[in-house]
């Protein structure tokens, strides 16, 4: 997703990091790369719930509050 997203193609990297979620909603991963792509994006509140969750699902994953802080 975050590949795709940087080539140009943000519509199928954010197609691609939904899917990602989907598939492993429990990924605190996949919330991640989807949190830093929302907030790259402009959408704050999307990207908090995603890396809210991501901690919640793997607190080990504090890489997660880096991008919360912005």
């Amino acid at each position: 997703g975050l590949l795709r997203a940087s080539s140009g193609d943000l519509v199928g990297g954010k197609a691609d990091l939904d899917r990602a979620v989907e598939l492993d909603p429990s990924s605190a991963g996949a919330r991640i790369r989807r949190g830093e792509f929302l907030l790259d994006r402009g959408d704050a509140a999307a990207a908090a719930q995603d890396l809210d969750l991501a901690l919640e699902l793997g607190p080990a994953f504090a890489g997660a509050l880096g991008p919360r802080a912005r």
